[in-house]
């Protein structure tokens, strides 16, 4: 009888775990689904929304024009800085 509770006791936290585990992957799981099934209806992207492939290249391509002059602002300032 004894030998038995020193089983069920060991068997318990391994068992508990699982279930915990279990349960988790159950809850991203459904969180994931209801992410996806809410992504195509909203159409935005990087938290903004377009109404047209045209306008979403268009905020592209003006961020990477942005970026381009601080980069280029960043390498004068590290070429100023070096002499």
């Amino acid at each position: 009888m004894q030998q038995a509770f020193y089983i069920l006791i060991g068997l318990a936290c391994p068992i508990g775990m699982g279930l915990m585990m279990w349960m988790m992957m159950r809850g991203m799981m459904g969180n994931r689904s209801a992410d996806a099934q809410r992504a195509p209806e909203s159409g935005a992207t990087h938290g903004q929304q377009f109404r047209s492939r045209d306008e979403h290249l268009a905020d592209l391509q003006r961020r990477q024009r942005e970026l381009d002059e601080e980069i280029q602002s960043l390498q004068e300032t590290d070429k100023i800085a070096q002499r």
